[in-house]
């Protein structure tokens, strides 16, 4: 199972671009935390592997040539 670590800004609307914060691992949220809000919390999240893999197929790549940002 792989999970990513989430951040809400709640001095921020949904929608807005500092709204949400995603990590990877704790360790890059624990780093952001230490320099951005000491006093913050995450929460774990799973990703949901099935749903990208069909997204990507409708868009017609497989999981090895899905594009990066």
């Amino acid at each position: 199972m792989t999970t990513v670590w989430i951040y809400v800004d709640t001095k921020y609307h949904a929608g807005h671009p500092d709204h949400l914060k995603v990590f990877a691992n704790p360790v890059a949220a624990d780093e952001w935390f230490k320099e951005n809000d000491p006093e913050g919390a995450v929460f774990e999240h799973e990703v949901l592997k099935r749903r990208c893999e069909q997204s990507a197929g409708d868009l017609g790549f497989d999981n090895q040539t899905l594009p990066t940002p």
